[in-house]
C-alpha cells in the first residue's frame, strides 16, 4: 500500500489528466450519439414534410388523380407530362430515403415495401417506373425491383 501512495504522490497530476481525458472523451461519444440520433428525427421530419406535399400535390390537383386508378388505360390515355413529373418526384423521394437509409441517417419505416410495390402495380407509375429506371442508379434499381419481386410482383 505504501508503494502506491508514494506513486500517487508523483504521478497525482499525470493521474488526474489522464481521468479527466478519458471523462471528456466519454462525454464526447456521449454526445455524438445523441446529436446522430437528434439528426435521424430531423431527418425524418423533413421527409415526412416532404411526403405530405408530394402527395397533397396529388390529391389537390384533378389531373393527377389518375395516379392511383387501378383501372386507368394507358392505350386510350398514354402518361401525361403531370403525371409522368410526379411519379418522378415521388421516385426521387423513395430514392431519396434509401439513400438516407443506406447512411444510416434515417430509418426505413416498416412496411415501405408494400406500399412501393402497391404504388408500382397502378398502371401509370409502372409505365414511368419502366420508362425512368435506366436513368437512375442501378443499386436502387435493384432495391425497387427487389421489393416488387419478393411481394409476387410482375410487370415491366
Amino acid at each position: 500500500m505504501a508503494v502506491f501512495f508514494n506513486w500517487l504522490n508523483s504521478n497525482w497530476f499525470d493521474l488526474l489528466q489522464s481521468i479527466g481525458i478519458c471523462s471528456s472523451l466519454v462525454v464526447t461519444a456521449l454526445s455524438l450519439g445523441r446529436d446522430a440520433q437528434a439528426r435521424r428525427g430531423e431527418n425524418f421530419l423533413a421527409l415526412t414534410r416532404e411526403h405530405r406535399e408530394l402527395w397533397v400535390e396529388v390529391y389537390r390537383q384533378s389531373d393527377l388523380h389518375r395516379i392511383l386508378d387501378p383501372m386507368a388505360d394507358l392505350v386510350a390515355k398514354p402518361v401525361t407530362i403531370p403525371e409522368d413529373r410526379i411519379v418522378n418526384l415521388i421516385l426521387i423521394h423513395l430514392n431519396t430515403y434509401w439513400e438516407l437509409g443506406n447512411q444510416g441517417a434515417v430509418r426505413m419505416p416498416d412496411g415501405v415495401a408494400a406500399d412501393v410495390r402497391a404504388f408500382l402495380e397502378l398502371p401509370v407509375p409502372r409505365e414511368v417506373w419502366a420508362r425512368s429506371k435506366r436513368y437512375r442508379d442501378q443499386e436502387f434499381v435493384a432495391f425497387v425491383e427487389g421489393m416488387r419481386r419478393n411481394f409476387g410482383t410482375s410487370g415491366p
